[in-house]
């Protein structure tokens, strides 16, 4: 690995990295909608947020793991698994609260926890290799 990868793979980015991407994807969720809606066969909200939330808890987890810290790795999974949760939990409210084109959904919050699921499993998977 290189010198220049290393440091962007240390802690100090890594979190501003993880903070920036928390930041940005709840902007996006509560901004108002432009245009209309893409109607198809394919539930593609769905697959947002299964990628939304899938990148969320994969890039949390590699900041953790960049502390050195991969001790007790199983209850810090379950720990952001739970934050991930909460997170889409709240982001719903919010939309159902604070915009008037958006409605909360519970489908979209099982469409969050299926891409927290998604986000461990690639996790695990790349931490492997």
């Amino acid at each position: 690995m290189t010198k220049g990868t290393k440091k962007l793979l240390g802690p100090k980015p890594l979190l501003l990295i993880a903070l920036g991407y928390s930041i940005l994807i709840t902007i996006a969720f509560l901004y108002p909608r432009l245009g209309t809606t893409i109607s198809s066969n394919l539930p593609w909200d769905k697959v947002v947020h299964v990628t939304l939330h899938a990148m969320l808890i994969f890039v949390w987890l590699h900041y953790y793991c960049s502390l050195k810290n991969t001790h007790k790795i199983l209850f810090v999974i379950a720990m952001f698994l739970g934050l991930c949760v909460f997170y889409g939990i709240i982001i719903e409210i919010l939309q159902g609260v604070l915009t008037k084109d958006r409605q909360a959904d519970i489908n979209d919050v099982i469409a969050n926890i299926a891409g927290s699921f998604l986000g461990i499993i690639t996790f695990i998977k790349t931490k492997k290799e």
